[in-house]
């Protein structure tokens, strides 16, 4: 049989308890130690995410910048292309247009012969 002292004692004892040993659900979110490292983790994940997007940025900056010079290089050697054929085509509507303008002169001249 259990005495009324006893189960007093346990009671007491049980009551004890429960309030010394924390939750560990509501421990944990009032833990500062705890918040700061999620704090740090989540900000360290950020910075990482961060500096990837900008190194990828990078790269890109880096290629478009070498399209961009060879775009440069390649306009310059168009343009030279295009005042070579320029003259070329002068050079040849000038032959065509002398060799009209003599064509008659020299039609003449053999004739004389």
């Amino acid at each position: 049989m259990v005495r009324r002292r006893d189960v007093g004692l346990i009671l007491v004892l049980a009551v004890a308890t429960a309030l010394t040993v924390p939750i560990p659900s509501a421990s944990a979110a009032r833990d500062p130690l705890a918040e700061a490292q999620a704090k740090i983790t989540a900000a360290q994940v950020a910075a990482d995410k961060a500096a990837a997007e900008y190194g990828d940025a990078e790269t890109r900056y880096y290629r478009l910048q070498d399209d961009a010079l060879r775009t440069d290089r390649r306009i310059t050697s168009l343009r030279a292309e295009r005042s070579r054929l320029a003259a070329i085509v002068r050079q040849r509507l000038t032959i065509s247009m002398l060799g009209n303008a003599t064509c008659g002169t020299r039609s003449r001249i053999k004739r004389r012969h």
